[in-house]
């Protein structure tokens, strides 16, 4: 009776940690000034995990936007904060902080996202 128990709790205890995970991310942004005016480039770190739900799904380009996959196959290309802002909430994350901060004399605003999944 005392295996059973135990192994019911040890049950309980892993279903339990694994519904309630919670995933961040982060969306960096520089921006500098052009001609035509003011130019914006995206960085979208999801961190090093492997089952991240954005992973394969939100890809950084080189020229500062993101590519988006969409499950019908298209791709929308993102290219600003606000249109980011608009699309994330699709994906289940929330806006919980926003700052920015400066290194080797560059500035970036950091925008962090978190998705808790129950």
């Amino acid at each position: 009776m005392k295996k059973f128990a135990l192994l019911f709790l040890m049950t309980i205890s892993y279903f339990s940690y694994s519904q309630n995970q919670t995933e961040y991310c982060i969306l960096r942004i520089t921006n500098s000034i052009k001609t035509t005016g003011i130019e914006s480039k995206l960085y979208l770190d999801i961190g090093t995990s492997q089952t991240h739900s954005l992973k394969n799904v939100f890809i950084n380009n080189k020229n500062g936007t993101i590519t988006v996959k969409k499950a019908d196959g298209s791709s929308l290309i993102i290219s600003d904060e606000i249109d980011f802002l608009n699309i994330i909430e699709q994906y289940g994350f929330k806006l919980i902080h926003c700052y920015s901060t400066s290194v080797l004399e560059k500035s970036y605003v950091s925008y962090l996202f978190e998705k808790r999944n129950q």
